[in-house]
């Protein structure tokens, strides 16, 4: 984004979309540069800013689906427990030739749960949230019943919406920035990753799309790698009464 105009690897952007260096997907993998400001993290370039961010996150993830990507993944590394390699504040973006096996289960879980009762599992999580919720609004945002990290948020519109690319963003934008102040106030500035599921090229069934924050306060360790089962000793309902504590007013 150049909104002064002017050529290629010049100054004057506010964000930059690149290839990756050491793309693991050839073609399909990038790097968007959220500011050239060193130390800006996402919260720190106001609503404002961050919306740009959105739009050009919501811009690339529509052309890699229009490109021929069977789903798009954005991902957000803060930090080296959370495998970032660049201090630069950045986002990743996949588009992969199928759909990946997380985004398939849950495309699975969304089919499964509206033909036995009708509905969005969304929908139902964010209405039965109670004391996990940490915000409601044209963006809400609660700790999952079941989590697998320490202080895991998770946010998603009100409304059911299957596509990020029909989405307003602008609450988006600051639910996120709100977001990602309290639990990096919550966690005492832990490492996370934060990452957007959005509905594949072909959406053949239910979805709602959503963002994941989750903190790394501890490792992954045997019993999650071997048996896929999460070991979380903070209970959700504590981990959102800490992050409605820390969630900005303003």
């Amino acid at each position: 984004m150049r909104p002064g105009g002017g050529g290629p690897d010049t100054p004057g952007w506010r964000i930059r979309v690149v290839p990756n260096k050491y793309a693991a997907l050839a073609g399909r993998h990038e790097v968007i540069v959220h500011s050239p400001d060193h130390d800006a993290e996402l919260e720190d370039l106001g609503d404002e800013g961050l919306l740009e961010v959105l739009e050009v996150w919501r811009r690339r993830i529509a052309a890699q689906l229009d490109d021929g990507a069977a789903a798009a993944t954005l991902i957000v590394n803060r930090g080296a427990g959370a495998g970032a390699s660049l201090a630069h504040p950045h986002a990743q973006l996949f588009g992969t030739p199928v759909v990946p096996p997380l985004l398939l289960d849950e495309l699975l879980e969304f089919e499964r749960f509206r033909n036995r009762y009708g509905g969005c599992v969304l929908c139902a999580e964010i209405d039965a949230a109670g004391e996990r919720l940490v915000h409601a609004g044209g963006v809400a945002a609660w700790v999952p019943a079941a989590t697998r990290f320490p202080g895991e948020l998770w946010l998603a519109p009100s409304e059911h919406e299957a596509d990020v690319r029909l989405a307003d963003l602008r609450p988006l934008a600051g639910a996120v920035r709100r977001a990602l102040i309290a639990v990096d106030t919550a966690t005492g500035g832990a490492p996370l990753n934060l990452w957007l599921h959005t509905a594949p090229a072909e959406l053949r069934g239910a979805f709602h799309w959503h963002v994941e924050v989750a903190p790394r306060l501890s490792s992954i360790a045997g019993l999650e790698l071997g048996a896929d089962i999460a070991l979380v000793t903070v209970d959700p309902e504590a981990a959102a009464e800490a992050l409605r504590a820390a969630w900005p007013q303003g």
